[in-house]
């Protein structure tokens, strides 16, 4: 009979492991997406701040007239 005990409790123990696994798996892939994520909107941030692709504004001026 102790010999039914260990192996039971040996397979629940394997089970809880392979349960309490899969939260610490999936935290892990979602850090990574996040963090690459967060990096393109920097670098695509960066790109719209930088001032290249802004389009050139064309001001008039102003006749002044002088009399």
């Amino acid at each position: 009979m102790v010999e039914k005990q260990s192996s039971s409790e040996l397979i629940s123990s394997k089970v809880l492991l392979s349960v309490a696994t899969s939260p610490f798996l999936l935290a892990a892939i979602a850090a990574e997406s996040l963090t690459k994520n967060l990096i393109e909107i920097g670098e695509v941030c960066e790109e719209v701040f930088r001032g290249d692709r802004l389009p050139i504004l064309h001001v008039p001026e102003e006749e002044t007239e002088n009399k």
